[in-house]
């Protein structure tokens, strides 16, 4: 038996992992003592069912909840519109490209869940023909690289073509298109082509970019000015959701974003470190959506006491009080208890196993 269901948990609720795995039930929002971050969250929702063209950015150390909130955000947004069209995508720290950018955000709309709408809107609007949907989509190579895709005629060739893979001309032209995919200002039309026509099929299209950190400091004035005229051509129903690793919110300029595309955004949130006094609560709102259904237990802190969640906080760094360096540091001295059939983890039991903690300050 896994350690973790020793304590009646159906997965080990502290270990690493990419939040775009996490399932949607358990993503909720457990950062209660974020006040000013909860009425914002609640703002910008507000606006986004309203169909206003919005933005929000989202700021913070590294661990310390961005990519979470985008999740819940996307959570919330998905059960408040029904027809929302969410486009996700982000900038790898190995590849910080436009042409990577643009690869996750076709990856993501080749989503299950949103390329079949977009296809069954096409078959609508455009009819049979290529020809209709080339006039639908406003552009004749991506509307027939989607009608190749829909119908299963030179499908794969161009899927790779519509991901930015070079292809050979003669390939191409057996396809029924005319160029590759070259140049960021091309991608940046498919893109803008793409958005526009989710806009056509639902009442609010969402683009979110994560990792805007990861950007090289010559590309991204280029990403302000097209993320700039985005939200320039769309009047409403469209809302931008970017987030960046930052200590301070100025580090937006130092990272090489323009203050016109500042300017744009109406909503800056910042994620902060846990305050000791609520991190018991946090732990609990984060346990309980962990715990076996049929597990019974009087507090959802359990197999921890409040003293003991302090005592974790107290001896790390200040300012790695952070979701994503507690929750591993619980995660070691759960499993340590788990192991000694201690089941109930309080401050001597802490204090006995601070050599099991990281993220302790420096001397």
């Amino acid at each position: 038996m896994p350690w973790y269901e020793t304590f009646g948990f159906e997965a080990d609720p502290y270990m690493k992992v990419d939040p775009y795995t996490i399932p949607d039930e358990r993503i909720i929002w457990n950062r209660d003592d974020l006040v000013k971050v909860k009425k914002t969250i609640t703002d910008f929702i507000e606006d986004v069912k309203a169909g206003y063209r919005c933005a929000l950015k989202i700021y913070g150390d590294w661990g310390s909840g961005k990519t979470w909130l985008i999740r819940y955000l996307e959570k919330r947004i998905k059960e408040e519109i029904e027809d929302v069209i969410i486009i996700r995508t982000y900038i790898p720290r190995l590849e910080p490209t436009f042409s990577i950018l643009y690869r996750k955000f076709i990856e993501s709309v080749m989503d299950p869940n949103t390329l079949p709408r977009i296809m069954k809107a096409l078959e609508e609007k455009g009819g049979p023909t290529p020809e209709g949907w080339k006039k639908a989509i406003g552009d004749d190579d991506l509307g027939q690289a989607l009608w190749n895709i829909h119908h299963n005629q030179s499908e794969m060739l161009s899927r790779r073509w519509l991901l930015g893979a070079k292809i050979s001309m003669r390939d191409l032209s057996s396809a029924g298109i005319i160029s590759r995919i070259e140049g960021d200002y091309r991608r940046y039309e498919i893109m803008e082509k793409v958005i526009t026509f989710a806009r056509e099929i639902s009442s609010m299209t969402v683009l979110i970019i994560d990792e805007l950190e990861n950007v090289p400091h010559r590309l991204a004035p280029s990403l302000s000015d097209a993320l700039r005229d985005l939200l320039d051509a769309f009047y409403d129903g469209f809302a931008l959701i970017c987030s960046y690793t930052a200590a301070s919110e100025d580090e937006w300029y130092d990272l090489g974003y323009s203050e016109a595309l500042y300017r744009r955004i109406d909503y800056t949130i910042a994620m902060e470190p846990l305050d000791i006094t609520y991190a018991p609560d946090f732990l609990r709102l984060h346990q309980e959506v962990y715990r076996k259904p049929e597990f019974e237990v009087e507090d959802q802190l359990y197999p921890f006491t409040e003293e003991g969640v302090k005592a974790i906080l107290t001896a790390m760094d200040p300012r790695r009080r952070l979701p994503g360096f507690i929750l591993p540091n619980c995660g070691r001295i759960a499993r340590e208890a788990a192991r000694q059939g201690i089941d109930m983890i309080d401050r001597s039991f802490v204090e006995e196993h601070l050599e099991l903690l990281e993220e302790l300050p420096s001397t």
